[in-house]
């Protein structure tokens, strides 16, 4: 399954999540020139490259790293970080950009640019930390996978109901539908738990499962706090499971407003004299004009009001 556009109206333009495709794209084009030293010290190490190069080894059954080449490479703070701008490939590196462009746009315009930057960057370093004291058989790890995760948690909890248009393949035909986010959301995670749980399979699956997790707490805080407050057209996820939340304005479900509609008479004709004629009938009396379609509303009726 391939997300494409989540249905969400934007109070801003996320020109902070749009800097973060921009910087990252040219970071990770840029690092494939760079000498191999230098990436491999940005890259997020392990913290004992050489044990794991050795359990590398045990499980293939023959040497495939040299452990005494790994000597000068190791874990340092920046990793946490600087791994995040860094992808294995071209398909890595465009799958993580749709999936941060898709989620990230309405996350960037409901909170602002500056708190936006400032949890990306933190949801990096924590999805870090967690593939740290959870590599698996992993040597080192690169991506930005755990940071948007964060970012899609965040969106789990501020636009559950919003519709995700989803692109895939069904029985080798393409196809495209929509479902709520809640449901893609919880789709991603329970395959991240089960990759979690099962054998590696070169994915930082604990780094998803972090990532997902921290940014459902920090936005279900802040939006419990009342920092973070839904507008007219957003019902919440804490909202759904029944707690009372301030808002900006009071809830009102997309397209829930009734539009009345009435049907209006044109106007008489006039005869060429200038004189207003009335139509008679046979026996002199004044003609009533034929009803066709709908009723004419009643005088009570209260202004007509359209949306936006």
């Amino acid at each position: 399954m391939f997300p494409y556009q989540a249905d969400v109206s934007m109070q801003r333009w996320p020109l902070a999540n749009w800097a973060v495709i921009a910087v990252t794209v040219v970071l990770s084009v840029a690092a494939r020139s760079l000498p191999g030293e230098v990436y491999l010290q940005l890259a997020h190490w392990t913290g004992n490259p050489a044990a794991a190069a050795e359990r590398i080894n045990a499980q293939a059954g023959t040497p495939v790293i040299d452990p005494n080449t790994l000597k000068e490479y190791g874990f340092h703070a920046w990793q946490l970080v600087t791994s995040a701008f860094l992808h294995g490939g071209t398909w890595h590196l465009l799958g993580n950009m749709i999936f941060l462009f898709v989620f990230g746009n309405a996350v960037n315009a409901k909170i602002g640019h500056l708190p936006y930057l400032g949890l990306y960057l933190a949801y990096a370093a924590v999805t870090g930390a967690a593939w740290h004291l959870s590599p698996g058989n992993g040597l080192l790890c690169i991506g930005a996978s755990g940071a948007i995760m964060g970012v899609a948690g965040m969106f789990a909890v501020l636009y559950p109901l919003n519709d995700i248009s989803i692109f895939t393949f069904l029985l080798y035909r393409p196809a495209v539908f929509r479902l709520s986010a809640v449901w893609v959301l919880l789709g991603y995670f329970i395959l991240d738990l089960l990759g979690f749980l099962g054998p590696s399979d070169g994915i930082s699956h604990v780094s998803h499962l972090s990532g997902m997790l921290s940014g459902t707490a920090v936005t279900a805080a802040a939006v419990g706090f009342g920092i973070i407050r839904p507008r007219r057209g957003e019902k919440t996820l804490l909202e759904i499971l029944g707690t009372k939340v301030k808002r900006e304005e009071p809830y009102e479900r997309p397209g829930s407003k009734p539009v009345y509609v009435t049907t209006v008479q044109p106007p008489q004709m006039r005869p060429s004299s200038g004189t207003t004629a009335k139509p008679e009938t046979a026996s002199g009396q004044p003609a009533v004009p034929e009803r066709r379609g709908a009723e004419s509303p009643p005088d009570d009726l209260p202004p007509i009001e359209l949306e936006p």
